[in-house]
């Protein structure tokens, strides 16, 4: 019985993920991961992401949609963030940065897209 009930709610929120006016699809649909890779393009400061290979020019658009769909199914499988010592400009201190790839960042981007508006005063 109790098994039944978890897959009606798994069918229940699969049908709701994909559901065009939910936030979550809202933030994960491939145009939405689009947009927020347009908006990480036109920022300077991506300059300092840890992995130049896999710089925004250069991810295919193939990925967009599989990263969404992986997304939406909720199949995608979030990397843990690297903290490396690396020293500050302009003084003897050191700081602990987080590292993360373009790709993480373009999904990131997509929740505080979706989102942010809902905290907004009016």
């Amino acid at each position: 019985m109790n098994s039944s009930l978890e897959s009606e709610n798994n069918e229940s929120a699969s049908k709701n993920a994909n559901d065009d006016n939910s936030l979550f699809f809202q933030c994960f649909s491939k145009d939405s991961l689009i947009a927020s890779w347009q908006q990480l393009k036109s920022n300077t400061r991506t300059s300092t992401f840890e992995d130049d290979s896999a710089s925004l020019n250069k991810i295919n658009l193939s990925w967009f949609e599989s990263a969404s769909t992986k997304l939406l199914n909720q199949t995608f499988i979030y990397p843990r963030k690297r903290r490396t010592h690396l020293p500050q400009p302009g003084c003897d201190e050191t700081g602990f940065p987080t590292l993360f790839t373009f790709r993480i960042k373009i999904i990131e981007q997509a929740i505080l897209n979706a989102i942010e508006p809902l905290f907004e005063g009016s």
